[in-house]
């Protein structure tokens, strides 16, 4: 739909003006309060328009508001520090984007840089992002049957969904590794893109059994396909740990991140890697963004670090959820 000159995607007909936000509240124009149980889509998971964070921002605003790509900046370098430091997994070295999409890109180029291998294997209706190849991982021909053919260098899998099947998860998960056998056996299949278990694009939410990651990771190993989890959504406290693969027990090779990742006050993203992978393809991947890690966004995204760990929001989090479940 075209709305005052802009195009926006059509998810409801139903829009309003937010006049003002704070926490987890939203002001329309006549004054009327909503409560906003989505945190902006994953975004504002410290609540909107969170002071520290704001006030983190102003404050590097008046000392430096840009980096260019032939230049340093401290507050890139501490952030970096800070949040491979929390990610752990070997994940130790950064590609600055701006959005998830972006990040998701970069973690393409670099796979298939890693391996030579062209192909990307990703799950049905799993959302990455609105570019081609982002579109083309989470593919139904609805999507893009206009825009590109996805099957030239994609590969498509069913997601498990636990709680919509009638098979046990047992089952679930012999008739995935199977799958991934058949997928990856002839090994050109740069790596495999997933959500850490959880689908939470398109408005809906989707559960995988447990287990699902570690399967993933067992195959992909076995075939020297990468494994590529995509944090967008689940990052920052969201289900009950600081981050989604902090629940599982396996090393991914690449995590992108974005969305909470400054609550939304600041643009930005991150595809994090280990150094072996990237040593290997930095030169020919190229993963430069011209407004990647603005200072600005860093030391909000550093603010927003700062106080998921300082206020444990990811055990609050984890607290809340279970009060839902058991009501």
């Amino acid at each position: 739909m075209i709305t005052n000159n802009i195009v926006y995607t059509k998810f409801s007909a139903y829009r309003f003006n937010i006049k003002k936000a704070q926490d987890s509240y939203l002001w329309d124009d006549s004054d009327k309060r909503y409560i906003d149980f989505t945190s902006g889509w994953n975004v504002t998971n410290l609540g909107w328009n969170n002071k520290e964070v704001i006030d983190a921002g102003i404050k590097q605003l008046h000392i430096n508001s840009y980096s260019p790509m032939w230049a340093l900046d401290k507050t890139q370098d501490i952030y970096a520090q800070s949040l491979t430091k929390a990610l752990g997994h070997n994940l130790t070295v950064v590609a600055r984007a701006t959005g998830g999409m972006e990040s998701i890109e970069m973690a393409i180029k670099t796979a298939r840089a890693y391996t030579g291998r062209k192909k990307i294997l990703g799950f049905f209706e799993q959302f990455h992002g609105s570019s081609i190849n982002a579109l083309s991982l989470g593919y139904r021909p609805e999507w893009i049957s206009r825009l590109t053919d996805a099957r030239l260098d994609f590969v498509h899998l069913e997601y498990p969904r636990l709680y919509k099947s009638k098979k046990t998860e047992k089952e679930l998960l012999q008739e995935l590794e199977l799958q991934l056998e058949t997928a990856l056996k002839n090994a050109d299949v740069a790596a495999v893109v997933t959500e850490v278990g959880i689908i939470t694009g398109w408005g809906s939410t989707h559960v995988a059994p447990s287990g699902f990651i570690d399967i993933i990771r067992k195959v992909t190993k076995k075939y020297g396909t990468l494994l590529i989890i995509d944090e967008v959504g689940t990052g920052f406290s969201r289900l009950g740990s600081l981050f989604g693969i902090h629940h599982v027990n396996v090393d991914p090779d690449i995590v992108c991140l974005a969305k909470a990742i400054a609550n939304g006050s600041g643009v930005m993203a991150a595809m994090i890697t280990t150094k072996k992978i990237a040593e290997a393809t930095y030169l020919t991947s190229n993963l430069q963004s011209t407004f990647g890690w603005n200072p600005v966004a860093c030391a909000m995204a550093q603010k927003t670090l700062e106080i998921h760990q300082r206020d444990r929001v990811a055990d609050q989090a984890k607290e809340k959820g279970k009060y839902i479940m058991d009501v």
